[in-house]
């Protein structure tokens, strides 16, 4: 801002504008499209190099942070970018308590002692992950979850009676000016005597592990458009996500994006845009807010969406089956918010962010049917194994002109510290938990 900056809020982007006119683009990124939430002003914003830095890819409805909906992820993808590893976009954590309340300190919980027991009282995890218990792999915690629940022996409890007395005075200590912390009201029994029942979500939510690819300068596949942040991945970044979205990957990424279109920008000029871009994009924009009154809207797609995760059992275990339906139900409601009339400018952001989402969980679930393997918290039933030979390697998909493109390409292992070892096909740390051989040692 000190420097002029411009800061434009309460803008929702719709789209990538392009030099040729052309989604996906044979040309370059001229800037970015949307309009005013609270106007309906359309802004058109010319750009030298566009920067995607939208935060993770997220089903609105299910992970408690419902302004994160894929929106740059499907802005780059459907403008030609190339995304990487869109399949290892499942993820969560462990976020209902008795089904109603959200549990914001599962973590912090665990770091403070908690632990998880089944319907027997049993702290499960220890077979599993004996020597890290609940600290093992989060989707590997969650897969034991799954495992007990299965096997009958569910529901699963979250135990807080082992929590030290700075657990709770530390709780005590957040909720002040934002609201009591659930574990302290009345609204569930005291924590301190009765375990509480809990559960995990599972479904979208890439934190770090996929995105648009990036070079180590933050450039896309596509000319002018750079990305930054857990809607990006490159070299640097591997499968695993420590914490959530990792804080150094994000601060790094953005400083290297800024600085790259900085240089960009200050040798080239504005790429041209077609004659009536903006207003083509004008006009469909808005259109929904004219349509005629449709069974459908925008809350009740986002319902459609979102109970495309409603069963953590059935979205961990992932099968061919599975995966077709939930593409061609992402189709759907993709092609639904087409016909789907906006009440509002507020049902018109909402609507944006549905077809946002469609598009990207089809763009998933594509890439978890073109592996054919299991790895780490990516889990088929009907291939249970890794296979190093054959997926050992950054899977990347592009929309061209004739459809959806994928690729592999070698992940290079000059110069590592520790290369890892190519193994013959061997079950996946989560098919050897589902099928009661897991050993810790054999993944560590």
């Amino acid at each position: 801002v000190a420097r002029g900056a411009r800061v434009i809020d309460r803008v929702c982007v719709t789209d990538l504008m392009t030099s040729d006119g052309q989604m996906p683009t044979r040309g370059e990124v001229a800037g970015a499209f949307g309009f005013d939430a609270r106007t309906g002003r359309c802004l058109a914003v010319r750009a030298k190099q566009t920067i995607i830095a939208t935060g993770a890819m997220s089903m609105k409805g299910t992970h408690g942070i419902d302004n994160v909906v894929c929106d740059g992820a499907a802005m780059a993808y459907r403008t030609g970018a190339r995304l990487v590893d869109l399949e290892f976009s499942f993820g969560g954590t462990f976020s209902h308590l008795m089904r109603e309340f959200n549990f914001g300190s599962y973590n912090v919980a665990i770091a403070h002692g908690a632990r998880l027991v089944n319907a027997r009282g049993e702290r499960f995890m220890e077979k599993y992950d004996p020597v890290r218990f609940e600290r093992s792999e989060l989707n590997r915690v969650v897969a034991a979850f799954v495992k007990e629940m299965v096997d009958g022996r569910g529901p699963v409890y979250v135990d807080l009676r082992h929590c030290d007395e700075s657990y709770w005075t530390d709780i005590a200590a957040l909720s002040a000016g934002r609201g009591q912390n659930i574990l302290l009201s009345n609204k569930v029994p005291n924590a301190k005597v009765f375990p509480l029942a809990v559960e995990p979500t599972w479904g979208l939510w890439n934190g770090g592990r996929s995105g648009v690819s990036i070079d180590l300068d933050c450039r896309s596949s596509l000319p002018r458009l750079l990305a930054a942040g857990v809607a990006s991945k490159n070299l640097a970044t591997g499968t695993h996500a420590s914490a959530g979205v990792p804080t150094a990957y994000s601060m790094n990424s953005g400083y290297f994006a800024g600085e790259s279109a900085a240089r960009e920008a200050a040798r080239v000029d504005f790429p041209a845009l077609p004659k009536g871009l903006v207003d083509d994009l004008a006009e469909t924009t808005m259109a929904p807010l004219t349509r005629a009154a449709s069974t459908l809207t925008p809350d009740l797609i986002h319902d459609g969406l979102s109970a495309l995760e409603a069963s953590v059992i059935d979205t961990m275990r992932m099968n061919g089956r599975k995966l077709e339906h939930m593409t061609e139900r992402a189709r759907e409601l993709h092609a639904a918010t087409r016909v789907t009339k906006a009440g509002s400018l507020h049902d018109l952001v909402k609507l944006n962010e549905a077809a946002n989402i469609a598009q990207t969980a089809e763009a998933i679930y594509l890439s978890a049917l073109d592996r054919t393997e299991s790895r780490e918290q990516f889990y088929r039933e009907d291939y249970p194994d890794t296979d190093d030979h054959a997926w050992f390697c950054w899977h990347g998909l592009t929309l061209t002109q004739e459809g959806a493109r994928f690729d592999r390409r070698e992940i290079p292992l000059d110069g590592a510290l520790k290369p890892p070892a190519m193994r013959d096909k061997y079950p996946s740390p989560i098919a050897a938990i589902m099928d009661g051989t897991y050993k810790p040692e054999t993944y560590s």
